[in-house]
């Protein structure tokens, strides 16, 4: 859980680094997917509040959100737009009194959403083989995986959406 407290200061401005992976972020009032950043950006922190975060597996999006993850690239998606019932949910993860209490209901919560998806189990396994491997090249992993990735449109799981040409 990261915390600040800046009542009676000025704003502090936060850079944060290019992160591979999909994040969930719990903070009351905003609660976000935060997609694959593909660059540093950057959050004003102000007054005082929390956040508790999950960082998703590479190639594990689908099983938990119905979204293909480079739909998401460089963009913060309020959680309710993908997930129903999250009123409240926040407020119970972040729980300020008992953190171990929230981080329970946070390990709930993924426990109930996530769902045993076909096209994440072969994504994850892509994923697995290129750290293990340490395939760079697409053609590698094409090959390494060739059949399951034929079929499988998980390549949506793993891949970031195409640049625009400068």
């Amino acid at each position: 859980m990261g915390a600040w407290d800046l009542r009676g200061q000025s704003p502090h401005e936060t850079h944060l680094l290019a992160d591979p992976c999909v994040n969930v972020v719990f903070e009351e009032g905003t609660s976000r997917v935060v997609g694959v950043r593909t660059r540093m950006w950057r959050r004003v922190l102000e007054g005082h509040g929390c956040v508790r975060a999950v960082k998703l597996r590479a190639g594990s999006v689908r099983a938990l959100l119905d979204v293909d993850a480079h739909t998401l690239t460089d963009q913060l998606t309020p959680l309710s737009d993908l997930v129903d019932g999250t009123k409240g949910l926040a407020a119970s993860i972040l729980l300020p009194h008992d953190p171990a209490r929230g981080l329970e209901r946070l390990a709930s919560w993924l426990r109930e959403r996530l769902r045993d998806d076909p096209e994440a189990r072969v994504a994850t396994r892509i994923v697995d083989r290129i750290r293990a491997d340490g395939v760079t090249r697409v053609e590698a992993v094409a090959e390494a995986c060739s059949r399951a990735f034929a079929r499988c449109s998980a390549c949506s799981a793993v891949t970031w959406a195409p640049r625009p040409s400068p």
